[in-house]
């Protein structure tokens, strides 16, 4: 005859099946920047405790009062770190907000996550940085943009970046030649060219390029001199429980 045990057994592996009927369940414990109530994968992991204590076997391996005791015993293992300035350090990183609830969470096997022991709310606040007078701020580094000082040699004269001299005299080319054409070999005509050009009045001009140099120690950049330096920081980031 089949006792009750024996029926109770019958009829679980009918359910759920025999490799489940005599399975183990792990007990699980993990920390997440998310709220896993309810949930049976996780997210947001910052630290994984990864099994706890012994496996739970039998029909009710399951159960809910082994995830209690699951539970209770995620407390225990999580509970040093309440608090932990590691732990806030790999919830920052990994971009949770300020006033995010770090805390851990337990599961048996693959039941729903049990909220367990709460591990701090973060503190966090990006840095505040500050530049020199007229410079601006550009995430962590501090610009300043002039015009350049152009510089010509002697026999010559500037035209913005450009020191020009006179070759043939304005009107002495007969017939006058189309302004601001190249006459020598690879010279173009247009606002950039150097080299020889035939000018608006009848002559023809040397251009080359002027001496730039920057009064506030950058470097030339599409016209003008930037100098770029680290911004001092003013109130460091913040990242705490």
């Amino acid at each position: 005859m089949f006792n009750l045990r024996t029926v109770a057994l019958a009829a679980m592996i009918m359910v759920v099946g025999a490799g489940e009927a005599f399975a183990e369940a792990n007990c699980w414990c993990l920390v997440s920047i998310n709220n896993l109530t309810n949930l049976k994968n996780s997210s947001g992991v910052i630290k994984d405790y990864g099994i706890v204590g012994s496996a739970f076997t039998g029909l009710t391996q399951q159960s809910d009062n082994n995830q209690t005791t699951c539970n209770t015993r995620c407390t225990t293992k999580a509970a040093p770190d309440t608090g932990s300035a590691a732990v806030a350090a790999s919830a920052c990183s990994a971009g949770a907000p300020n006033g995010t609830a770090v805390r851990a969470w337990s599961k048996v096997g693959t039941r729903e996550y049990k909220s367990s022991q709460f591990i701090g709310t973060l503190i966090r606040a990006n840095a505040v940085y500050s530049c020199p007078s007229g410079y601006s701020l550009s995430g962590t580094n501090c610009s300043n943009s002039v015009a350049p000082t152009y510089t010509c040699p002697s026999g010559t004269w500037k035209e913005g970046a450009k020191c020009v001299r006179q070759g043939c005299a304005a009107g002495s080319m007969n017939p006058k030649p189309n302004a601001w054409a190249g006459i020598a070999p690879g010279v173009s005509a247009g606002g950039n060219s150097t080299g020889w050009l035939t000018d608006d009045a009848g002559g023809t001009r040397f251009f080359s390029n002027a001496t730039g140099s920057c009064s506030n120690g950058g470097s030339i950049v599409n016209g003008n001199c930037v100098n770029t330096i680290a911004a001092t920081v003013t109130t460091p980031a913040i990242c705490k429980f």
